[in-house]
């Protein structure tokens, strides 16, 4: 442990600076987060955590005491069915009447065969529905004064009621009455509807109301431990009201009649409360809390806050390190890095961002890999646990889960290291798709592609999305550990645009080699000059046809130009200018992040091995494979054939509405070669290509 006053004493005053990323939604699907795009200040930032993996890390799930357990509301209303039809079968009501009196059942009202317990909540309740609390709190006060024997079913629910009844005028009264509920539930009566474990936060919200804040958060946190539902979102409630105070405090002049004390020293003396929270601040507020833009001074202010003969713990710096680190705070984040445990995973990585603002490399990536290892023993930082998917959704896709983004970092630092092939690996194994694309399609030489998938890629594996929707590529939390499918397809594309038919065919996915293998017997059977002219057009257009209906699975690159990560419906910024110190002109301007850029940037090996890769310079550039067959089909037959017609204009509309220049030779050709048809004599009139509605037929992809 450390004294917090000499902690404090020694860091130096910290620029106040927020890092954490602004989130700007794109038109389009949730495109994934690409770490080897990003600007420094966005790599080097950490992640947020969840407030209820922090919460359970430090204050886990607890089963000791079983009277405290949140009973859903189907449970519930079940349970109190049964406690009627128990109680009416005993008091000897037949079948037909048991069944007329459970259809409807009203505890306002309860039938007069029920024992008196039930008559005097009933009474109770129906004056709470008619506001008369005076009756309703004699009622349930009477129903508590009957012999234990005679009230199994209905104690708690009157101790609950009455401490309800009376928090407004008697708080004392009520907060005891709330108490009473869980000790008797303790005791064995019946607590079919889980009013004990709600009666710890009635008696939370009985303390807020007399401003004892720090016993409210105790009640919460207690009920959190125990599962009720909605025990985080008041934990998260309350902090919010203890910092808004502590801002009015903070703006008001101590010597003002207005002036109220910070209610943060409070908290900062009890150790649970501290706990609960630094949760708080690495969580950002939790998933469904607003994080204020002047939250870095909140946090400087809550350290200031605490005792000063307080002391630190090594699993408190940990935390205390990644909250400073996400607040801009680095001096401070590294002073409590240096007091939390070596093995601890949220302060080694901070250790390793601090060291790779240096642009220390080596020593960042070394961290990191410790990091990772640690990771099983920080569970909080492992795994994030939402409750539902729109919880996911309202989360975002802007920000990775930690163990996600880790490898993410250790990735990016791989490659600049000229580690490709374990950047390749981390990517992968993490659903750094994009990363790991641009890795394998730019990076890797064929040959190292090729031996990287024979030894570490299974042909039977899943895809990282389902076939269906190949078009509309999965969010990140759709992708399945690893890509080997996605990856073993680019390399049959890459294959296949090298020439390498044969070795091209075992990488691609089942469902795509019958096409294939009819594109490639349909090219070779088309170059084969001893068949008839007839024949290798027929052979030619079909490996045309086939070429621009599926192209982008049998040749198209992963990214630019053809993006077909996305299906070819969305373009992807441009990895080889971001990889280079010009992509982050913008980002070069902040002094304080050019050094981190630079140290990120491609090496001088990463820069040559994409650039001697000659890329095309238009999209979708398999559609100009498949215009050249077509144009070589053309070639083999007559003039003034309707089957020439009918290729050139084909093939002339297949680049007319996004490369007019170039569908200008089909076009002139078919107004020369064949004049006399019926395609070159709607070309000549209308002087571009022309066609009957009725027999149009349009592209099967999206321009």
């Amino acid at each position: 442990m450390f004294p917090l006053a000499k902690l404090l004493h020694h860091t130096a005053p910290a620029i106040l600076a927020l890092t954490a990323p602004i989130v700007v939604r794109a038109c389009g699907p949730d495109f994934p987060n690409a770490y080897l795009v990003m600007p420094g200040d966005r790599l080097t930032a950490l992640p947020t955590l969840d407030f209820a993996s922090e919460l359970a890390r430090v204050f886990p799930p607890r089963t000791d005491v079983t009277s405290l357990r949140p009973v859903p509301p189907e449970a519930a209303v079940a349970a109190e069915r049964e406690e009627w039809r128990a109680a009416l079968a005993t008091a000897g009501v037949t079948s037909d009447r048991l069944t007329a009196l459970l259809e409807i059942p009203d505890r306002a009202a309860p039938p007069a065969e029920l024992p008196r317990e039930f008559q005097l909540y009933g009474a109770g309740a129906a004056a709470w529905r008619a506001k008369d609390f005076p009756s309703a709190i004699a009622r349930w006060r009477e129903l508590l004064a009957l012999p234990a024997a005679e009230r199994p079913r209905r104690s708690v629910w009157a101790a609950y009621m009455l401490g309800r009844a009376l928090a407004e005028d008697r708080p004392d009264d009520a907060a005891r009455h709330f108490q009473l509920t869980h000790e008797l539930a303790a005791q064995g009566f019946a607590d079919s509807q889980g009013l004990a474990l709600a009666s710890l936060g009635e008696e939370a919200r009985v303390r807020l109301q007399a401003n004892d804040r720090a016993g409210a958060l105790r009640l919460y946190l207690q009920q959190q431990s125990f599962g009720e539902p909605s025990a985080l979102a008041s934990l998260q409630l309350t902090l919010q009201a203890v910092f808004a105070l502590d801002d009015t405090a903070a703006a008001t002049p101590t010597d003002s009649a207005d002036f109220t004390p910070s209610p943060l020293r409070a908290l900062g003396a009890d150790r649970d409360l501290r706990a609960l929270v630094t949760a708080w601040f690495v969580a950002r507020g939790g998933p469904h809390t607003p994080w204020t833009a002047h939250a870095t001074q909140r946090f400087r202010r809550w350290i200031e806050a605490l005792p000063a003969d307080a002391s630190l713990t090594p699993a408190e710096a940990d935390r205390w390190a990644w909250a400073a680190y996400q607040n801009g705070l680095w001096d401070q984040a590294g002073l409590f890095a240096r007091f939390a445990a070596p093995d601890a995973a949220a302060s080694e990585w901070v250790r390793a961002m601090l060291l790779l603002r240096e642009g220390r490399i080596e020593d960042a990536a070394a961290h990191l890999a410790n990091a990772a290892r640690f990771f099983p023993q920080d569970t909080a930082l492992s795994t994030v646990a939402f409750a539902t998917d729109a919880e996911r959704r309202f989360r975002s896709t802007q920000e990775d889960d930690p163990s996600v983004q880790l490898s993410g970092v250790r990735g990016t630092l791989a490659l600049q290291r000229q580690q490709y092939l374990e950047a390749l690996r981390l990517f992968l194994t993490a659903g750094h798709w994009p990363d790991a694309a641009y890795v394998a399609e730019r990076v890797l030489t064929l040959g190292e592609l090729t031996t990287f998938a024979r030894a570490e890629t299974h042909a039977a594996s899943a895809p990282m999305r389902p076939p269906e929707e190949y078009e509309w590529r999965g969010t990140t939390a759709e992708r399945a550990p690893t890509a080997d499918r996605d990856l073993r397809h680019l390399l049959a594309r890459r294959l296949v645009r090298a020439g390498r038919f044969d070795e091209a065919r075992e990488f691609f996915p089942a469902e795509f080699v019958a096409t294939y293998d009819r594109y490639v017997a349909a090219v070779r059977r088309g170059y084969q000059r001893e068949l008839p002219a007839a024949t290798r057009a027929d052979a030619l257009w079909e490996a045309a046809r086939l070429a621009r209906e599926h192209g982008m699975e049998l040749q198209g690159f992963e990214l630019a130009p053809d993006f077909a990560i996305w299906g070819g419906s969305f373009e992807w910024p441009s990895f080889e200018q971001n990889r280079v110190p010009t992509g982050w002109a913008w980002y070069a301007q902040h002094e304080k992040l050019q050094g981190v850029d630079l140290a990120l940037a491609a090496s001088e090996d990463e820069r040559k091995r994409f650039g001697q890769q000659t890329l095309p310079t238009r999209r979708f550039h398999y559609r100009q494979r498949a215009a050249e067959l077509a144009w070589l089909a053309s070639t083999l037959l007559p003039d003034d054939d309707v089957r020439t017609a009918e290729i050139l204009h084909t093939a002339g509309r297949w680049l007319a509405a996004r490369y007019p220049e170039d569908a200008q030779l089909f076009y002139k050709t078919l107004v020369f070669r064949c004049p006399n048809t019926d395609l070159g004599k709607a070309a000549a009139a209308h002087r571009w290509f022309a066609w009957p509605a009725e027999k149009e037929a349009e592209p099967t992809r999206s321009e």
